[in-house]
């Protein structure tokens, strides 16, 4: 067991040889640093949430925007906004960003990682969204309930309650 830093560090993805996360101590901003502690880099200036890093781009929730999807490179550069939505509870699986649309009343979405395809996948309230091969697995709360888990194709089909 290793210290790494005195970071208050949340929403950590571990790629290779670095470790990407949230720092709390920081603003929220996004931060890297190499798996044996050294390299400490400040990535951007977001207030930001949720992260997922996929290949060379790092996905995330940017708070001091609106709650709008982004993405940056891992070395902080290549800063792009994906959508005009609140968003969260994001979950990238290929070519695709899953997440809960806070506009739209908490309804599955899915969008490309370039920003484009925004689609709609069904009308209930979702969150710990998860995706399983071409399952996304859900869950809602609705009134007067104590909470249902469903599962939902990748596409939008075949929404079901899971037991």
């Amino acid at each position: 067991e290793t210290k790494l830093n005195n970071d208050k560090s949340q929403s950590i993805n571990v790629v290779g040889d670095w470790i990407y996360y949230i720092n709390d101590s920081d603003k929220d901003y996004l931060y890297k640093i190499c798996t044996d502690g050294t390299g400490k880099t400040k990535l951007n200036n977001d207030k930001s949430q949720s992260i997922n890093v996929v290949g060379d781009w790092i996905y995330y929730i940017n708070d001091s925007d609106g709650m709008y999807l982004y993405k940056i490179r891992t070395d902080g550069t290549g800063k792009t906004k994906l959508n005009s939505d609140q968003s969260y509870d994001i979950n990238v699986v290929g070519d695709w960003i899953y997440y809960s649309n806070v506009s739209d009343n908490m309804y599955l979405y899915k969008i490309r990682t370039d920003g484009t395809g925004e689609t709609k996948l069904n009308n209930d309230k979702s969150q710990s969204i998860s995706v399983v091969g071409d399952w996304i697995y859900y869950f809602t709360k609705p009134s007067n309930t104590s909470g249902i888990h469903y599962k939902i194709r990748t596409d939008g089909t075949e929404n079901q309650q899971v037991k």
